[in-house]
C-alpha cells in the first residue's frame, strides 16, 4: 500500500521531457511499431480508401498533423475551431492517392504550442469499397508527448507471402451476437467479415454456431486473427467460446476458455500453419498457464481484502445484495462485484491481501485459509490471475522474523500449490529496512541481505513442488536513499531489485518470477515542482528503473502496486479526492503518462496492478470500488485512466 516514505526533498532542477520518439500505438488487440518508408515510392491503388475518426478537443487551427507512409495528409482542423473545445468532432479523408499495396503506417503528431489537453482519437477506421480495412475499438491519447501510430495492410487477398493452398475453415460459437455487423473478423490485418450479415433477433443473449472458409486469408507460418465488437452495442458482452480453426488433416488450433468480447475488450488468436498444434490462446480471456518461459500479459486492480472474499467482510458493504454467481444460495460478495465490474473492462488480475502473521496486523484483514479458498473460486470464476499478497514489510529482516514468514508461508503453500493454475505468490508487499534491530544497513547492503530471503523463500516453495509465479519486490517500494526523491523513480533504482534464481530454470526454461517496483508520485518529494512536466518527469524514471531491472535480473515486470495518491492525504493544491483512493490532477498525470509507456514497451507491454480497488478507503463515496468507484462525482481516477486491455 502507499506509505509516507522517508524521503529526500531535493528539488528536481529540470523535468525530463519524454520523447516524442515513443510512439504509443494502439491497434485492434496488439501494438505495431513504425518503420521506416523514405525510401518508399507511393503508388495510388485501384480502391478507395477512407479514413474516418472521432477527435476530442481538436479546436486549434492546425493542431493536429496527420501523415501516411512518412508522406504529409493533413493539418488539422483546418482553422481555429473554438465549437470543438472539449468535445468530440467527427473527421473524414480520402486517403487513396497515399496509400500503398501491403503493408501502410498512419502517424498523427500533437502541435507543441497547446499542450494543455490530450487531444484523444476514437472510433478510428479505414475503409475500403469492400468493407472495413481496419478499426481500433480503443480512445487512443495523442498530445505533445504521446503521437499515435496505426499499421495497416492493403495487400491482396492472397494475404503477403503469397497466401496457402491448403483449406482452412473457422468455427465458433459467438454469444449475442445478433445485430447487423456488429462483430468484425480480420486475419493478418486483413477485413474477412462482419457479422452477422442481417439482424439476428434469435441471437439475442444465447450462443449461435458460425463457420467461415479463411483460406485465401491465411499464409504460411504464424496468424493472427482478430475479432472486435462495434461500438454501437455496449449493453452486452458478446462472447466467444469453442472456438477452432481446422485444415484437411484436423484441428490446428482450439481455445477451451470462453474469451470475452466487448466495446473495451477485443480477441486476439495466434496460430501456426507450420505446425498441426495451435501456437497461442485467446488475447480477451487472459492467457492460461503459460508454457516454459511464457509471461503473461497482465493489468487489474489492487487493494482488496481477504475477507472481501466471504459474504459481508471487508469494511464498506453494497448497497443492495445481488445473487451470487460462484456460491450457490450467496449473496455476491465485494470480491466477487468487483471482478464482475473489472472482467468486461478488460482487466485479467487481482490482487488480494492479508495481514502479517509474524508482526503487527496492518488493516487488509487477518488470513484465513477459507478465505483464500473463496478468493480463488472467484477469481477463477472469472479467469482472472490473483495475486497472494502478504501485506507485511520488515519480516525478511530480523532472524525471527525470518523463520517464522518462512514457516507461515510453507503451509499456505503446500496447501494451495494444486489449486489453480494463476495463482501468482507476493511473499512480503514493501521490504522496508533500516529499523531498529534490522540485520543489515544499508540500501545496497539490505538488497543483498532481502536477496538472500527471498532466494530462501524459492527454494521453499520450489521444494514443496509449487510451480506458480513468485512476485520479487525491489527495496525501493517502500523506500530507499538510491533515489533523490527517497522512492524508485531514478535509474539507480535497478540496483534496489533483489538478485534470484529460479529452481525450476532461467525464464526461457520455465522459470518463473515477477520483479517489482510500486510506482507513487509522493507529494513530499516533488512539492517544490508539482506540475504536469515533473509528472511526466517522474513516471518516465520509474519506467528506466524496471527496464535496467529487467535486463539486470533477468525476469519480466509485474509492477504490484501503483497509483495516484499523493500519500499525504489532501495535502496537494490540485486535490481532486481525499483519502487512499484519492488523487489530485498531477498524480493522474503522472499514473496515466506511466500506463502508456508500459503499455507501449516494444518487447512486451509490462504488466502492472492498479491501488486501490477495495471497500477500506476513506475516500468520499468510494464504497466498495475505491479508485474504480464510477458512479460518485468526482468519479474514482481508475474510472477515468486511459489503457490498452488485455
Amino acid at each position: 500500500m502507499p506509505m509516507r516514505r522517508s524521503s529526500s526533498h531535493a528539488r528536481l532542477e529540470s523535468a525530463v521531457l519524454i520523447a516524442l520518439t515513443i510512439l504509443l500505438v494502439f491497434t485492434t488487440g496488439h501494438p505495431f511499431y513504425p518503420r521506416s518508408h523514405g525510401a518508399s515510392s507511393v503508388s495510388s491503388p485501384t480502391s478507395t480508401y477512407t479514413l474516418s475518426w472521432m477527435g476530442y478537443d481538436w479546436d486549434g487551427a492546425r493542431e493536429e498533423t496527420l501523415k501516411l507512409n512518412g508522406h504529409f495528409l493533413a493539418s488539422l482542423p483546418t482553422a481555429d475551431s473554438p465549437q470543438n473545445s472539449g468535445l468530440y468532432t467527427s473527421f473524414s479523408l480520402d486517403i487513396s492517392s497515399l496509400v500503398v499495396s501491403g503493408s501502410n503506417t498512419l502517424t498523427f503528431a500533437h502541435a507543441s504550442w497547446d499542450c494543455g489537453t490530450v487531444d484523444n482519437v476514437k472510433n478510428l477506421e479505414i475503409d475500403n469499397q469492400t468493407g472495413v480495412v481496419f478499426k481500433s475499438s480503443t480512445v487512443d491519447p495523442l498530445s505533445c508527448t504521446q503521437s499515435l501510430t496505426y499499421d495497416f495492410n492493403a495487400a491482396t487477398s492472397s494475404g503477403p507471402g503469397g497466401g496457402s493452398n491448403s483449406m482452412y475453415a473457422m468455427s465458433w460459437m459467438g454469444y449475442d451476437w445478433d445485430g447487423t455487423g456488429e462483430e468484425t473478423i480480420a486475419l493478418n490485418g486483413q477485413f474477412v467479415t462482419s457479422l452477422p450479415s442481417a439482424a439476428s433477433p434469435q441471437n439475442s443473449a444465447t450462443y449461435s454456431s458460425f463457420s467461415l472458409d479463411i483460406s485465401s486469408h491465411v499464409v504460411q507460418g504464424s496468424n493472427t486473427l482478430s475479432i472486435t465488437h462495434a461500438n454501437w452495442d455496449c449493453a452486452v458482452s458478446d462472447n466467444v467460446k469453442g472456438f477452432q480453426i481446422s485444415n484437411q488433416t484436423g484441428v490446428i488450433f482450439s481455445s477451451s476458455t470462453v474469451d470475452q468480447l466487448g466495446c473495451t475488450q477485443s480477441l486476439t488468436y495466434h496460430f501456426d500453419t507450420t505446425s498441426s498444434g495451435s501456437s497461442g490462446g485467446g488475447g480477451g480471456g487472459g492467457g492460461g498457464g503459460g508454457n516454459s518461459g511464457s509471461v503473461p500479459i497482465l493489468i487489474g486492480w489492487g487493494g482488496v481484502r481477504l475477507d472481501e472474499a466471504a459474504v459481508g467482510g471487508g469494511v464498506h458493504q453494497p448497497s443492495s445484495p445481488t445473487p451470487s454467481a460462484v456460491f450457490a444460495g450467496e449473496s455476491a460478495t465485494n470480491m466477487e462485484l468487483l471482478l464482475s465490474k473489472l472482467k468486461p473492462l478488460g482487466y485479467n488480475i487481482v490482487k488480494v491481501s492479508f495481514d502479517p502473521s509474524c508482526t503487527g496486523s496492518q488493516f487488509m484483514s487477518s488470513y484465513s485459509a477459507t478465505n483464500l479458498q473463496r478468493a480463488i473460486q472467484i477469481a477463477q470464476h472469472f479467469d482472472f490471475w490473483i495475486v497472494v499478497d502478504y501485506h507485511g514489510f520488515t519480516e525478511p529482516f530480523t532472524p525471527a522474523t525470518s523463520s517464522c514468514w518462512l514457516n507461515f508461508w510453507s503451509g499456505v503453500v503446500s496447501q494451495f500449490k494444486n489449486s489453480y493454475s494463476k495463482i501468482i505468490w507476493e511473499p512480503e508487499d514493501e521490504p522496508k529496512y533500516g529499523f531498529s534491530g534490522s540485520a543489515c544497513s544499508g540500501a545496497s547492503a539490505c538488497v543483498s541481505y532481502l536477496s538472500n530471503q527471498y532466494q530462501k523463500w524459492i527454494n521453499q516453495a520450489r521444494s514443496l513442488g509449487d510451480n506458480h509465479w513468485i512476485v520479487v519486490e525491489n527495496i525501493c517500494s517502500f523506500g530507499c536513499s538510491l533515489c533523490p526523491g527517497g522512492d524508485g523513480a531514478c535509474p539507480a533504482a535497478a540496483s534496489g531489485f533483489p538478485i534470484v534464481t529460479d529452481p525450476l530454470g532461467t525464464l526461457s526454461q520455465g522459470g518463473r518470477i515477477f520483479i517489482s517496483l510500486h510506482t507513487y508520485m509522493d507529494y513530499g518529494s516533488y512539492s517544490s515542482s508539482w506540475n504536469d512536466a515533473t509528472a511526466e518527469s517522474v513516471a518516465q524514471q520509474y519506467y528506466q528503473a524496471m527496464l535496467g531491472g529487467a535486463s539486470k535480473t533477468g525476469w519480466p515486470i509485474l509492477d504490484t502496486e501503483s497509483g495516484a495518491s499523493p500519500l499525504c492525504g489532501s495535502c496537494a493544491p490540485d486535490t481532486v479526492l481525499t483519502g487512499n483512493a484519492g488523487y489530485t490532477v498531477v498524480t493522474f498525470h503522472f499514473v496515466q503518462t506511466l500506463t502508456s509507456f508500459l503499455d507501449s514497451n516494444t518487447a512486451q507491454r509490462i504488466n502492472w496492478v492498479n491501488w486501490p480497488a477495495g471497500s477500506w478507503t476513506d475516500t468520499p463515496n468510494a464504497g466498495i470500488y475505491g479508485a474504480m468507484q464510477c458512479s460518485s462525482s468526482p468519479e474514482g481516477w481508475g474510472c477515468a485512466l486511459q489503457f490498452k486491455s488485455t
